[in-house]
C-alpha cells in the first residue's frame, strides 16, 4: 500500500508556491501538454526506499534538497515544504537533476527538464496529459508505475522502471537506483562510468 501525504495548512496544488515551483522545474506545460494533473499525484505519494536497497535514501535526500533549494530562495512560506518524507514528484525531479549534474558541463545549462521527461516516459506514463488523464484512469496507471518502482517489480532489464537497459549486465530489481541511472547514462549517452 502506497504512503500519501497531503498539502499543508490549507494549501491545494494551485495556491502552494513550492509546488508550482517543482513544476516550473520541469515545465509541467512546456511539452506541448499540461500534466499538472499527474504532476499533483505524483506529488501526493511517498518515496519510501526498499530495506534491500537503503542506498536509495540517497535518491531520497536528492528530493527532499529541493525544499531546501526553495525556502534559500524565498523563505518558508507554510506550503509543502513544511510536510515529512519526500515525494514521489521531488524524488523524480531530484534523480533528474543528478542526470543532469552527471551529463552537463559546467558552464552548460541544466537538463534536469529533459531528464525528468525522460523517467516520465520510461515509467509510461507519457500519454497522462490534463485532457486525458481521468479518460485514461491516469490515477490508476501513476500509482501502477510508483508501485513498480517501489516494489522492484519491472522486469529484470529495467523495463517498466525508471531506467530499461537494452544490454544489462545484471538483474536491475536489486542494483540501487544510483547504479542504474549511470548503466542507463552510459548505454544512451555514451559516458564513461569509472
Amino acid at each position: 500500500m502506497m504512503k500519501k501525504t497531503r498539502f499543508a495548512n490549507g494549501y491545494t496544488a494551485g495556491t502552494d508556491p513550492y509546488f508550482q515551483w517543482l513544476c516550473r522545474k520541469v515545465d509541467m506545460h512546456s511539452v506541448g501538454r499540461g500534466y499538472m494533473t499527474m504532476a499533483e499525484h505524483l506529488h501526493e505519494l511517498i518515496f519510501k526506499p526498499t530495506v534491500r536497497n537503503a542506498m536509495d535514501s540517497n535518491r531520497a535526500n536528492d528530493g527532499l534538497q529541493l525544499r531546501v533549494q526553495f525556502m534559500e530562495r524565498y523563505g518558508e512560506l507554510g506550503s509543502s515544504t513544511n510536510r515529512g518524507p519526500c515525494t514521489m514528484l521531488e524524488f523524480l525531479i531530484g534523480v533528474a537533476k543528478r542526470m543532469s549534474f552527471l551529463m552537463v558541463g559546467e558552464n552548460e545549462p541544466s537538463k534536469t527538464k529533459e531528464y525528468f521527461w525522460h523517467l516520465i516516459k520510461n515509467l509510461r506514463l507519457l500519454k497522462l496529459d490534463d485532457e486525458r488523464y481521468w479518460e485514461l484512469n491516469g490515477e490508476f496507471f501513476v500509482d501502477e508505475a510508483v508501485q513498480r518502482v517501489l516494489d522492484r517489480t519491472y522486469g529484470s532489464d529495467g523495463n517498466g522502471g525508471l531506467f530499461p537497459l537494452r544490454f544489462p549486465s545484471e538483474d536491475q530489481r536489486g542494483v540501487d537506483i544510483w547504479m542504474q541511472m549511470h548503466a542507463w547514462l552510459n548505454e544512451h549517452c555514451a559516458i564513461n562510468i569509472d
